[in-house]
């Protein structure tokens, strides 16, 4: 199911479309022809998420390839700017209509790609149906991390009678069979025989990095590993080839360095979700004073406190594992204030993964249990988990005496956050809780715990983090999907880290994902977004806000609200 009329009409309008005046510091040819390449054409972006690896499987960084690699890989299906999918590297969309989208009498379901001809991996080696059955293989690996979970999890098996027709078999019907997910396509003739004889040399080869070989329509040249990446116009690209001539893609620290770079003429593009609203805001005047344009539009980005419910790795082990303390918890924090610090009043707040614009609100409203903002009321449910307020006092801010539990244990917690997360956000957060006992302390991870998946899995406290929220929470449902709890075992790559446990909610997310009727869908969302809001999973805080700076001249579909851009399409004055 997708984002209705008034998702749609905030996202279209919500495209960035930046051309006019003066070039930016890398001028173009004059008087050459519209959409010609041109040698000269060179765009500068800056960008702080460096990715670990192209596609890769070493489960390093769940931060994907970022916008190097929408430069230089392409998919079977594309979004566009609406968040509606396109064939791309398919010649169409698989249908029920037309046979190729088929479900069995015994609940399963086969999938046929027919590949667009012609298509050719930057070493100029065709791509067909081999590398699509060598991609699969990848995904049901479990030995590999990041392998074998969610989509990939359902897909059992494939064929390929021909070279472009790709068919794989589900083992239940799932509404996303026609978005490729999990089938991002990786070359067959560079990677097989590497996989076949080594599979950790294989994990951490450099076809992954900087011998990375993709199918977009820039290829890779050079990547500085902690500096930038840098690609070209690949010619042979199956829509033709693009009108820049190189794309650069730097990486920053901090919200400074590239905001003094583009006001310096050294960068073109700031990409979205780069810069706090905070920071923006400050320097709103400066930069459009320089001719550089801003745009803030809305997100389907939450921010949010997911807790650790784990007893092996919580502390306190009587804290958030109680349902009592998660609910206490939630309303001990000033969403209001919260908000106006964290967005600068452009985001509201959150209540649950449905955002107030969402054209199911309105029928899924009574079900979402609600937290508003009671200090009084938080104290009352810690007192029925057992915690009440002790004789050592509160060490910090707030008011009274810390809690201890009937278990002489003392509530002391710490709140993990990604390392780039304002201190100002976490500590709002943190005061809030200790204003009701809880000796509660702000903890930017370092990047090296931040990026080792076990010590991030295995945290004491809970994680402040934000998560995107397509398909009315689909993504963020699966993060509490039992079956996938990350653990040693699976080398710690599930996606459900806090330790929630319901089968009926399992349940509810497989029929979700194979109810194709709005009308039946309904009552399974709301039955869903009821428990997940009372047993309190996830706590919301709230929707993120983007932002987006680009110079006069460059001509781009770079929206915060969605990671798949038309690169080919990008150009400059």
């Amino acid at each position: 199911m997708t984002y209705g009329a008034t998702r749609l009409s905030i996202l279209a309008g919500a495209l960035l479309l930046l051309a006019g005046c003066a070039p930016g510091p890398q001028a173009t040819q004059q008087g050459a022809a519209a959409g010609t390449p041109q040698a000269s054409k060179v765009l500068t972006i800056a960008d702080f998420a460096e990715p670990a690896s192209m596609f890769g499987f070493n489960g390093k960084s769940d931060g994907g390839a970022g916008v190097a690699g929408g430069l230089t890989h392409d998919l079977l299906v594309q979004e566009d700017g609406l968040r509606v999918g396109h064939a791309s590297l398919a010649v169409e969309l698989p249908s029920v209509g037309r046979g190729t989208w088929r479900v069995n009498p015994d609940g399963s379901m086969d999938v046929e790609w027919k590949l667009k001809p012609g298509v050719t991996w930057h070493d100029g080696a065709p791509f067909t149906s081999d590398d699509m059955m060598f991609t699969l293989t990848l995904n049901r690996d479990r030995e590999l991390p990041n392998a074998d979970v969610g989509v990939a999890r359902r897909m059992e098996s494939g064929t390929n009678p021909d070279p472009l027709t790709f068919i794989v078999h589900w083992s239940t019907v799932d509404i996303l069979g026609s978005a490729a997910t999990a089938l991002q396509p990786l070359p067959r003739h560079l990677m097989e025989d590497l996989y076949r004889r080594d599979k950790d040399a294989f994990l951490n080869s450099p076809l992954f990095r900087e011998q990375f070989v993709g199918l977009g329509p820039y290829q890779l040249t050079r990547w500085a590993q902690g500096s930038f990446i840098e690609v070209t116009r690949f010619d042979g690209y199956h829509r033709g080839a693009p009108p820049l001539a190189k794309v650069i893609v730097r990486y920053f620290s901090d919200a400074n360095t590239a905001l003094a770079n583009i006001q310096a003429g050294s960068v073109d593009v700031i990409m979205p979700k780069v810069l706090e609203p905070d920071v923006v805001l400050a320097v709103r005047s400066q930069v459009e004073s320089r001719g550089i344009q801003l745009r803030f539009e809305p997100l389907p980005r939450m921010a949010q406190i997911e807790p650790m419910m784990r007893p092996e790795f919580a502390k306190p082990v009587n804290g958030l594992p109680d349902l009592f303390v998660r609910r206490a918890l939630s309303h001990a924090i000033d969403r209001q204030a919260l908000t106006e610090l964290a967005t600068g009043d452009l985001g509201p707040a959150a209540d649950s993964w449905f955002d107030p614009t969402d054209p199911l609100r309105p029928q899924l409203e009574s079900s979402i249990v609600k937290y508003p903002y009671d200090p009084a009321r938080a104290l009352e449910l810690l007192a029925q988990g057992g915690w009440t307020r002790g004789g050592d006092g509160i060490p910090s801010a707030g008011s009274g005496q810390a809690l201890v539990h009937t278990s002489g244990e003392r509530f002391d917690v710490d709140l993990w956050a990604n390392p780039q997360t304002s201190n100002a956000v976490g500590n709002i957060l943190v005061d809030g809780w200790r204003r009701v006992g809880v000796n509660a302390n702000f903890y930017p991870m370092p990047p090296a715990v931040f990026e080792d998946r076990t010590q991030s899995v295995r945290r004491s406290g809970p994680l402040l983090s934000n998560v995107n929220t397509p398909l009315n929470g689909r993504d963020v449902a699966a993060r509490y999907d039992g079956r996938e709890l990350a653990s040693e075992a699976n080398r710690w790559t599930g996606r459900n880290r806090s330790g929630y446990q319901n089968p009926r909610t399992d349940a509810l997310y497989d029929l979700l994902g194979s109810t194709i009727d709005p009308r039946a869908r309904l009552p399974l969302l709301q039955e869903q977004i009821h428990i997940f809001t009372s047993d309190v999973v996830h706590i919301p805080l709230y929707w993120e806000p983007g932002n987006t700076m680009a110079v006069k001249g460059v001509k781009a579909d770079i929206h915060p609200g969605n990671g798949s851009y038309r690169t080919d399409l990008w150009d400059r004055e």
